[in-house]
């Protein structure tokens, strides 16, 4: 397969992976859906609020039992505002998601923080794989991430790049990061507006 069709198979995933993801969101982004995970509990994210007041990582026990796993401003790089669901992968046994601001890059007047994608344990061992820069990769990153059959992670940025107008990448369980595509060459390689 070429990497012009694959690239094009991951965007498509990455759009009808952010429509579901929009859809099943609270339309004052106040959680973002919530997955099942390995012990038969539900794992989400809040938004805001947390003891930082910058979003939270939770786990809904199926007696109902609420637990509050990471808080998001307890460390200089962690990131704040997660808006989407989280992912998990099976084979590392966490969850990955991503912050829509927060982290240690300064975005200029746009954002404190360009964002941040993190992985989670079940019991709350939390990990910051990448902190977004602005340049080349992007910030903001808008979507739910998409894991491929090879354990890599899809995901785009809405916002800086090569044409300020965000870019897909790839990012390795580790946190290693690729930009794949920034966009902004042609007017319908921008993303919608969410919602559209």
């Amino acid at each position: 397969m070429s990497s012009r069709m694959f690239l094009g198979a991951a965007a498509a995933a990455l759009l009808a992976a952010t429509a579901l993801a929009q859809d099943a969101a609270m339309p004052s982004a106040a959680d973002a859906a919530t997955i099942a995970g390995p012990d038969g509990s539900r794992y989400g994210t809040t938004s805001h609020g947390g003891v930082f007041g910058l979003g939270s990582v939770y786990r809904l026990a199926p007696d109902g039992t609420t637990t509050t796993l990471h808080d998001f401003g307890s460390a200089a790089d962690d990131g704040a505002t997660p808006l989407d669901r989280l992912v998990y992968d099976a084979r590392t046994g966490r969850f990955y998601g991503t912050t829509a601001a927060g982290g240690a890059n300064a975005c200029g007047a746009r954002q404190a923080g360009c964002g941040t994608v993190f992985a989670i344990s079940p019991g709350g061992r939390f990990r910051t794989l990448h902190v977004f820069s602005g340049a080349e990769e992007g910030d903001t990153p808008d979507g739910a991430l998409v894991q491929t059959s090879d354990g890599d992670f899809y995901g785009r940025t809405r916002h800086g790049g090569a044409f300020d107008t965000g870019a897909i990448f790839r990012m390795r369980p580790n946190g290693a990061l690729t930009v794949l595509c920034p966009f902004g060459i042609a007017a319908e390689e921008v993303w919608p507006a969410s919602g559209s």
